[in-house]
C-alpha cells in the first residue's frame, strides 16, 4: 500500500538529502521544495516585509500540486517540507518577525485551512534535527548566494523555536526523530540502510 512521508526541520538540517537517499533506496517517488525554480525565493531574501505573502501563498499552492500529481502515480511518495510548515512554523515567524501583516497573515490561515482539507494526513512525519552551528556550516557550504548573505544564527533560532512548538503539538500520524549532525547517509551505506529501516518500522 503506498504511504505518504514528509521530511521536516530546519533550514540546511538536510531534508533534501534524506528524501533523494531514501527515495532512492526504497524507489519511492520524490518530491522536493522549490528553490532553483522558485520565482520568488530570491527576492523574500532580499526584502521579507514586502515578498512574504507571496511567498507563503506560492508555497501553499505548489505543495499542494505537488503532492496532487504525485498520488496519481500510486507509489509510496516522500516530501521534502509540507504545508503544515508553512502554515506553523514560518508563517508565524514571518509575522513575529513584522514581516507579514496581519491581514496577509490570517488570508495565508485562510487558505491552508481550505487546502489542507483536500491532502490526507501523512502516515509519517521524519523530523530532523541539528545544532545551529551544523546548519550555518551546512548552508555555507552548500553555495546558494541568497541563502549564505541572508540566513543568520538568530533566523535560525528563531524558526527552530516554532519547529520545536510545533513539532510539541503534532499529532496527524507517527514522528521519527533524527538527528542529523550524528548520520552520515550520504556517503555511509550501513547507516542509510538503518535509516531506512527506521522508517518502515515507523510505517
Amino acid at each position: 500500500m503506498a504511504k505518504y512521508i514528509i521530511v521536516s526541520g530546519n533550514i540546511g538540517v538536510g531534508k533534501t538529502t534524506l528524501v533523494q537517499k531514501i527515495g532512492e533506496y526504497l524507489n519511492w517517488h520524490t518530491i522536493y521544495e522549490s528553490v532553483s525554480d522558485n520565482p520568488y525565493l530570491a527576492d523574500f531574501y532580499s526584502d521579507m516585509k514586502y515578498w512574504s505573502f507571496h511567498l507563503q501563498m506560492y508555497f501553499l499552492g505548489y505543495r499542494a500540486k505537488q503532492y496532487l500529481e504525485a498520488v496519481k502515480l500510486s507509489k509510496s511518495i516522500i516530501m521534502d517540507r509540507s504545508i503544515y510548515e508553512d502554515a506553523n512554523v514560518f508563517l508565524p515567524a514571518l509575522y513575529d518577525l513584522g514581516n507579514i501583516t496581519k491581514r496577509d497573515f490570517n488570508t495565508v490561515r485562510q487558505a491552508y485551512n481550505v487546502i489542507k482539507k483536500s491532502i490526507p494526513s501523512p502516515d509519517l512525519l521524519i523530523y530532523l534535527r541539528a545544532p545551529i552551528e551544523t546548519l550555518m556550516q551546512r548552508i555555507n557550504n552548500r553555495g546558494l548566494k541568497f541563502d549564505h548573505e541572508n540566513i543568520g544564527e538568530d533566523y535560525l533560532n528563531l524558526i527552530n523555536s516554532y519547529y520545536e512548538k510545533w513539532i510539541e503539538q503534532y499529532a496527524l500520524c507517527p514522528i521519527l526523530f533524527l538527528n542529523t549532525k550524528e548520520l552520515n547517509y550520504i556517503e555511509d551505506k550501513g547507516c542509510l540502510k538503518s535509516v531506512a529501516e527506521q522508517i518502515l518500522e515507523k510505517l
